[in-house]
């Protein structure tokens, strides 16, 4: 069966996301490799709670964290792709690149390849002149894929949705634009 998706890279297809995909968003998301920079990995509730945030981000903003298959065989990788921010920090608000991907997948270039497609579909389809990007300092992974998509440093904070969790607080932030 030939898959419709939003927009696609050579090996990937970059779709919205459907209420079957709960399992597999639960089984992401409640990875301790996946989830080793944020506070805590997610119940099957709370991965449900998140797949209707997803889900009305994209009704609402016409962006969200794409669900992520391989095209040649629609096996579900993950998620990348965009979201609106406005916490309290001096970038904000802003649209976010983010991932996350089950570590299968891992160390074969599909978040590099992802975030490109993401980023060029975000620059000529959805019009976006800059997008930043946050992590951990201690994410030292993610922010080496921010660095090879180009995007430039331009700071650090502390994020306040970790305040209770101090070795994740303390995050930097890239910029990339149009």
């Amino acid at each position: 069966m030939l898959k419709s998706y939003l927009f696609e890279s050579d090996r990937l297809g970059f779709r919205s996301w459907e209420t079957s995909d709960l399992d597999n968003l639960a089984e992401l998301c409640a990875d301790p490799d996946v989830m080793a920079y944020f506070p805590k990995t997610l119940n099957l509730e709370e991965s449900k709670v998140f797949l209707q945030r997803l889900q009305e981000m994209y009704l609402r903003e016409g962006l969200t964290y794409y669900a992520v298959e391989l095209k040649s065989n629609s096996q579900f990788l993950g998620f990348i792709g965009f979201a609106k921010q406005e916490y309290e920090a001096e970038f904000n608000p802003s649209i976010d690149i983010g991932w996350r991907l089950l570590p299968k997948f891992w160390k074969q270039g599909y978040a590099y390849e992802g975030a490109q497609a993401c980023l060029e579909y975000g620059f000529t389809q959805l019009n976006l002149k800059k997008v930043v990007a946050v992590c951990s300092i201690s994410n030292s992974k993610s922010e080496r894929l921010m660095q090879k998509l180009g995007m430039r440093r331009k700071g650090s904070f502390k994020h306040p949705y970790r305040k209770n969790f101090p070795p994740l607080e303390a995050c930097c932030w890239y910029e990339i634009k149009k």
